[in-house]
């Protein structure tokens, strides 16, 4: 039975740039939040992210970026997310490459709807 994660809140303990990151999303391979220029972001703030539901089946992959144009993006981490993690309860993924310092709170649930 598939599963769903629910994202809860995403705060920067420290950026990676000097200043504001530009941050996005990705999910199993697609971009899930951030927009395409990414959303700025300052240490010490916190980005609300509870609309943000998706199905999970088995192992899925969770990485944070900073968008840096012209430049390639940063990768700041990455983290599972596993169905097993269902009924668990609120769960934190790190993100702190390239001295970066993130955490993202979500939780795992079985979906109700099959």
């Amino acid at each position: 039975m598939a599963s769903l994660v629910q994202f809860m809140d995403l705060i920067c303990h420290r950026t990676e740039d000097n200043g504001a990151d530009e941050i996005y999303l990705v999910f199993n391979g697609g971009r899930v939040w951030g927009g395409e220029d990414g959303e700025e972001i300052a240490q010490g703030q916190t980005r609300n992210l509870r609309g943000l539901v998706l199905p999970v089946n088995g192992l899925s992959h969770l990485a944070l970026f900073d968008e840096d144009w012209p430049d390639s993006d940063d990768a700041l981490g990455v983290h599972e997310v596993n169905e097993s993690q269902a009924g668990t309860g609120i769960r934190t993924a790190v993100f702190n490459w390239d001295d970066a310092h993130y955490t993202l709170t979500y939780r795992v649930e079985r979906n109700p709807f099959g």
